[in-house]
């Protein structure tokens, strides 16, 4: 695959910033803290409901089954361009998380509202991180872009709400996923593209 110098550069500046910020998180604990108790404890039953429907929004197997859905439907531009994004960015928030070695915020602050419990480490948030670099995505539609953008939001928000991140995994998650999009529009993705026509053919094929 074929890199492209000036998007190639920002994704790089872009991780060297998120990767600067995820390292203060022992520094910012006291602020970061304060201020995930503030959104987390302003809630209802109702507003819980809502967002735990939309925290799944920006999990791994909704992006993964949109990926398929998009392959299937012959949209291989945008599932080639989803489909690399999850192998390259899942196992970077798998390490980031094992290198910051952040507990979540329901080991740390007592009586916080924790509406959803994760076991693995909290820096960075994925669902922020994926849902990132795919509402950016290459050639949508303006409607298209902004329904993926209000998804961001909601699903970012989510994850404060629920009481499962900080807010500057949260931050460090967006900053990643912006990394990534511009990492993959450094990136040929035509032969990725014809492998899963090829690989589309064939299942449609068979059924």
């Amino acid at each position: 695959m074929k890199l492209a110098r000036r998007p190639l550069a920002y994704s790089l500046a872009l991780f060297m910033l998120s990767s600067f910020l995820g390292s203060l998180w022992p520094r910012l604990a006291p602020y970061d803290a304060w201020l995930l108790v503030q959104l987390n404890s302003r809630g209802n039953a109702a507003l819980d409901y809502a967002f735990l429907l939309i925290t799944q929004l920006g999990s791994l197997p909704f992006w993964a089954a949109a990926t398929a859905y998009l392959w299937l439907a012959g949209e291989l531009r945008a599932a080639a361009y989803l489909a690399l994004g999850l192998m390259l960015e899942e196992p970077f928030a798998l390490i980031s998380k094992l290198v910051a070695a952040r507990p979540r915020p329901q080991l740390a602050i007592q009586d916080l509202r924790a509406l959803q419990f994760e076991s693995d480490f909290s820096l960075p948030s994925g669902h922020a991180q994926r849902t990132a670099y795919a509402a950016l995505m290459p050639r949508l539609r303006h409607r298209a872009r902004l329904y993926l953008l209000l998804l961001l939001g909601l699903v970012s928000f989510s994850r404060i709400y629920l009481g499962a991140h900080y807010p500057l995994d949260v931050l460090v998650g967006l900053l990643n996923g912006l990394a990534f999009n511009r990492l993959l529009r450094s990136l040929d993705l035509g032969p990725l593209e014809a492998l899963m026509a090829k690989a589309r053919g064939w299942v449609l094929a068979k059924l």
